[in-house]
């Protein structure tokens, strides 16, 4: 009988190290990994479910646990990424729960690893102890101020998903920033008020190219979002994609338009500590009919109706092969949105006699 077959998904860039080792065959790798993996786990599947049992009943237990096993610490520097996540989610009696549950895995698993970890993340979230922080996470938004859910609204355009799913983090540069020009307030961090709603846990990335915060957004939580999109009316936001209407009416604008074709795209890179600079010396090069006074004003309509987003791609170093690149601020129209944009045009189209 012929063996079963089963996909994998890798990030482009892993794919091109892979086919730079020809010799090397993934196929037997990937399967004495499986192996390996299936091995590290026979029988802890009880332990798993003693330890949600034990905390059954205790929401800050089991949300802390979920924290500890979505960031899992190296050491002390990431365990203060889950302190900051707790003292958000909870206030700042977080350290004794953080080291009872400490002591707890300690005791049931002295060498947990990524893959053990992992293991159990997945049985929990498939499990029906899940479901008491995502009954909590309702009751926040419910009762969350009106720039809160804002932030919420902002937080389901950043993880929509791409060619390989939804995102599972995010850069809280670009949300702050996309948040501060619709408000016209620099001073709020939305990215730290969505984790008090429970929607996101902070977090530190750093490898030989990369250093910087971004946070993570965990499953239960995008599943939140999706189904957030249905029952918007019920949490007290106007609306949850762009409005047909009210895009119809930005395209009549030829600055918007202007501003579109600056873009030209739906992605648009634009180097942090130059962008000012930049975008005056593109529109002035493309000959485009439009100032910065009015892009600035365009670009907050757009990011308003839920058409455009800035989202953020930090600094990477010089590493290996690899050259330095600076951070920078991508502007980008959400799938849903180009959807929407889309469907528009096509209309003012067939209008034409």
């Amino acid at each position: 009988m012929t063996e079963p077959r089963i996909s994998v998904r890798v990030p482009w860039d892993l794919k091109k190290e892979m086919d730079g080792h020809p010799e090397i065959n993934w196929s037997e790798i990937l399967r004495r990994c499986i192996h390996q993996h299936l091995q590290k786990i026979e029988g802890t599947s009880p332990k798993f479910l003693e330890i949600l049992e034990a905390y059954e009943g205790d929401i800050k237990k089991l949300w802390a646990l979920h924290v500890y096993l979505s960031i899992f610490p190296h050491n002390s520097s990431e365990r203060r990424y889950i302190l900051k996540t707790l003292n958000l989610l909870f206030g700042n009696d977080s350290e004794n729960i953080l080291e009872e549950i400490e002591r707890d895995l300690e005791k049931r698993f002295p060498e947990m690893d990524h893959r053990l970890r992992d293991a159990f993340l997945e049985f929990f979230e498939n499990s029906e102890f899940i479901e008491p922080i995502y009954n909590e996470v309702a009751k926040r938004i419910t009762s969350a101020s009106s720039n809160q859910k804002l932030g919420v609204w902002l937080l389901e355009k950043f993880v929509q998903g791409d060619i390989f799913g939804n995102r599972n983090h995010v850069y809280p540069e670009g949300i702050n920033r996309t948040y501060s020009i619709i408000v016209g307030d620099t001073n709020v961090k939305i990215a730290d008020e969505l984790v008090k709603l429970g929607l996101m846990y902070i977090d530190y990335y750093e490898s030989r190219a990369y250093s910087h915060w971004w946070y993570i957004v965990p499953g239960y939580a995008l599943d939140f979002l999706s189904a957030l999109k249905d029952q918007h009316d019920k949490f007290g936001w106007y609306s949850w994609k762009p409005e047909r209407i009210a895009v119809g009416t930005l395209l009549q604008d030829v600055k918007v338009l202007e501003f579109l074709k600056w873009m030209g795209g739906t992605v648009k890179y634009i180097e942090v500590y130059m962008e000012e600079e930049k975008i005056k010396e593109e529109l002035n090069e493309a000959g485009l009919n439009i100032g910065y006074v009015e892009f600035i004003e365009i670009r907050k309509a757009l990011i308003s109706e839920g058409l455009l987003i800035i989202d953020y791609f930090p600094h990477r170093r010089h590493t290996g092969k690899r050259s330095s690149s600076p951070a920078t601020w991508v502007y980008k129209i959400p799938p849903e949105s180009v959807h929407v944009l889309g469907e528009v045009i096509l209309t003012k189209l067939r209008e034409i006699p």
